[in-house]
């Protein structure tokens, strides 16, 4: 990168000669496939936002936008005029601050102490990229205010800037205590941006704004640029490379590439040298002092040898259990168009999800490592486990390392969990989420609008040149199970006179009886209070009549592709995120059971290339990620990644059954290791739990529920019954000391060979088994710790709303309470109150 005072030498001599920084006649264009690179979003733009304001309550967007960084709290406050305001809820709290190039600059921050931990507040620490900004730490007071500190140029870098706004902690009766703060606005500068139009093909460039984009390259290609200025300047273009380990950025050492503005005109040819494992990055810089604009209009990446590019159709249906589908050998026919999408795909009889709930199980698909790699520490009263989990910025996803292949992406997401929230849009040129929007018994949405309308539209509007990559996500499977006609009645018209009544009504998250969610397939009003019992068999033919309406829709989806000439040389892969489980020691999904954690994997290749066969050896969802990366003919590494690659799995033995599958999340702190016919599952009741988890525990005993909690002997654990047993005096020490009692960790062994319901527990009698199992299960939770920590640490935190997080408790996510509130505040109160 060029130090900024010999970048506008360089700049002031070449408008006065006119010349190019490239001493060498570039070579010529390569003939291969053009990577078209402003068709697409840049995977990074260099501006300045203007002001930083909180946004409220804002479905689908962040605290701060895309400026969050974590130790905010998701509580909303308001001002008396109207305006919003933060607080922090750890001792240190961060932002991103986008800058166009370092310069001195002066921070005004609307910020003050919303409550002290001591009687006065303490002085805040201000660094800016880890430089000191205020000697001594900077003075709050109580009241609303704004703040002035000076940021000299050296404390900035181009592109993205970390703020730090942080208190001493202090501990008091065994629990760390700060200083909240409070902030309202952040200005350092006016507004400079980078304006996109990829219908057109253009981006226009003001005085320090910039791109970055990743490209994955099949070997040594060109960059062609061309564009128009209204006016002297200079286009650089720095190159470098991305580690996708990290997802760090290195830029190459020595002067970028330099295109000076000639005659109104700027063009020019940058050959692209391969970089084995790692993608190559493009950035580019316009500068122009006086103020001209350049309209940037081709901006394409020449491959000399092109690997093939097929079409890549990823689907995973939530809650879709291999275990009720025909196609893995289910009575009811609940298949019939995954059975014929079998004949021309690899069916994996033996697919496993690396966690049994949404979040992390999607965290885990996209980014090709396990859950606990974008696992969050986090401590406070207001942390509850929705904040725990995000995909950090760093992360190289699957939709980034196709889109950098020269894919156009889209995704098309059907829950709150796959929110931009959680930062699952990166990659994504398209990213619609408008059915997890709707309600859920809305028939005229969700997988129906998808595959109807939206795929259509978007598979139209494409360019020839540039291969699809669609991630579709539809949530019509999950509970409650609300079938459309014709498919309602389908199976549930044959049921037995005689029915299995279990007990109905329990709250999120609980063991041993049918939560409400689960509950509300007979009764969809909210409102409506269940039966204390419930026929399991009708519930059941409920969940596969919606398994049912999801196939004919995925019929549906690839006599699409097939319309438009797509489906023969696609890829087209069907997952689901986990199954369901139907008692009677859980109902629903988030617990280690085999019903959950066994999920359908088809994969179709190009030329319906192995179709019919039946993989036997145990695969996991990790794979998918190096699968179809190798399938797109990407040369990045992928030996940082969890899974293998599926289509070693094709042709390999038998003994191929001793590859160790991986999972882990759920209710509880829980980890499941598989490997051939053994299941190894450890669990720690007392850690991570919600309240109902743990009060509903198949290892609290009954002595414990008579003498504190007897209700819960003969009751399902209602939201009713919860709010009355913490009503109770010394009700929380009692709770704390269950968690304790139940710490674990407590070890099961199950032969799934010979017994698939996992009924016996064979770990007394096979230690040694036990003991090697162990062995392997550390192994790969230590796999996923030191992932956590390759990512960049300064991850952005996530905010769902009130009304975002009460759709989700709905549908069975959550302890069932909502500590969201929104405040107004009298700008003379003080703070806090």
């Amino acid at each position: 990168m060029i130090p900024f005072a010999r970048t506008f030498a360089l700049l002031a001599g070449l408008l006065l000669t006119g010349a190019c920084s490239c001493a060498e006649e570039p070579p010529a264009a390569a003939s291969g496939v053009r990577l078209d690179l402003l068709a697409r979003q840049p995977d990074a733009s260099i501006e300045l936002p203007g002001p930083i304001l909180p946004r409220g309550d804002v479905p689908g967007t962040s605290t701060f936008g895309a400026s969050e960084g974590p130790g905010w709290s998701q509580t909303d406050h308001k001002l008396a005029d109207g305006s919003h305001y933060r607080e922090t809820n750890q001792g240190t709290a961060f932002l991103i601050l986008p800058a166009t190039r370092p310069s001195a600059r002066e921070l005004v921050l609307g910020l003050w102490c919303a409550l002290p931990a001591e009687t006065q507040p303490a002085r805040v620490r201000v660094r800016l990229n880890d430089v000191e900004l205020v000697a001594g730490g900077l003075e709050l007071g109580r009241e609303p205010g704004l703040v002035r500190i000076p940021a000299p140029a050296q404390a900035w870098v181009r592109g993205d800037n970390r703020l730090e706004l942080g208190v001493p902690e202090i501990e008091r009766a065994g629990q760390r205590l700060w200083d909240k703060l409070a902030l309202a606005s952040v200005h350092y500068g006016a507004e400079a941006r980078l304006t996109l139009d990829t219908l057109q093909g253009s981006a226009r460039f003001v005085d320090g704004t910039g791109a970055r984009y990743v490209l994955e390259l099949s070997g040594a290609a060109m960059l062609s640029l061309a564009g128009s200025a209204n006016g002297s300047g200079l286009l650089l273009v720095h190159s470098g490379s991305l580690d996708p380990r990290t997802g760090r950025v290195t830029l190459d050492e020595g002067d970028p590439a330099a295109f000076p503005a000639e005659n109104g005109r700027v063009a020019g040819l940058l050959p692209l040298t391969h970089r084995p494992g790692r993608a190559r990055v493009v950035e580019l810089e316009w500068l122009a002092p006086e103020g001209a604009e350049l309209l940037l209009t081709e901006l394409e990446a020449r491959e000399q040898v092109s690997a093939p590019r097929p079409p890549i159709v990823l689907v995973s249906i939530d809650t879709f259990a291999a275990r009720h589908l025909a196609l893995h050998g289910y009575a009811r026919a609940t298949s019939p168009e995954l059975e014929r999408l079998a004949q021309d795909a690899l069916v994996f009889e033996r697919c496993l999800t690396n966690a049994p709930w949404t979040l992390p199980s999607y965290l885990s698909l996209l980014s090709g490592l396990f859950p606990r790699a974008h696992w969050l520490e986090l401590e406070g009263a207001d942390v509850t486990p929705f904040d725990r989990w995000q995909l950090a910025d760093s992360r190289w996803t699957l939709a980034e390392a196709l889109r950098a292949r020269g894919y156009r992406t889209a995704g098309f997401v059907d829950t709150q969990w796959l929110s931009p929230i959680f930062r699952f849009q990166q990659g994504f040129d398209t990213y619609n989420g408008e059915g997890a929007l709707a309600s859920f018994a809305d028939h005229r949405a969700h997988i129906r609008r998808i595959v109807a309308e939206l795929v259509p539209a978007w598979l139209d509007g494409g360019r020839p040149d540039s291969p699809p990559f669609l991630f579709l996500h539809a949530l019509d499977a999950h509970g409650p199970y609300l079938p459309d006609e014709p498919f309602r009645d389908t199976f549930s018209r044959d049921l037995p006179a005689q029915r299995s009544l279990v007990a109905a009504g329990s709250n999120n998250e609980t063991y041993r009886s049918m939560p409400d969610w689960m509950g509300r397939t007979f009764a969809p009003d909210d409102q409506q209070r269940l039966p204390s019992e419930l026929p399991l068999e009708d519930t059941i033919a409920r969940y596969d009549e919606t398994l049912l309406e999801v196939d004919h829709f995925l019929g549906r989806l690839f006599a699409e592709l097939r319309a438009r000439g797509l489906y023969d040389e696609a890829v087209i892969a069907v997952t689901g995120d986990h199954g369901e489980h139907f008692g009677p020691d859980a109902f629903g999904h988030g617990v280690m059971h085999e019903d959950v954690l066994h999920v359908p994997l088809l994969l179709k290749l190009p030329g319906n290339a192995h179709g019919g066969r039946r993989v036997r050896q145990g695969v996991q969802l990790v794979d998918l990620y190096p699968t179809l990366l190798e399938l797109a003919g990407a040369n990045t590494s992928a030996a940082h990644l969890h899974g293998s690659s599926l289509l070693s799995r094709i042709t390999e033995s038998a003994s191929a059954d001793e590859r160790a599958l991986f999972s882990e999340g759920g209710h509880i702190e829980q980890y499941a290791l598989t490997q051939g016919c053994w299941r190894l599952v450890e669990e720690r009741p007392g850690s991570e739990s919600s309240e109902s988890s743990l009060l509903t525990h198949p290892r609290v005993d009954d002595a414990w529920y008579r003498a504190n909690a007897p209700e819960l002997l003969t009751r399902p654990l209602t939201r009713e019954l919860l709010d009355e047993l913490k009503a109770r005096p010394g009700f929380a020490a009692r709770l704390a000391e269950l968690r304790a009692l139940l710490a674990g960790p407590y070890y099961t062994l199950h032969d799934l060979c010979h017994d698939p319901r996992a009924e016996n527990d064979r770990a007394a009698a096979e230690p040694e088994r036990v003991a090697r199992m162990r062995s392997l299960l550390e192994t790969e939770k230590q796999r996923a710790r030191a992932a956590r920590v390759e990512a960049d640490a300064f991850l952005a935190r996530p905010t769902l709303s009130p009304a975002a997080r009460a759709e989700l408790e709905k549908l069975g996510y959550g302890s069932g309470t909502d500590t969201d509130t929104e405040s107004e505040r009298d700008p003379g109160a003080p703070p806090g109150e």
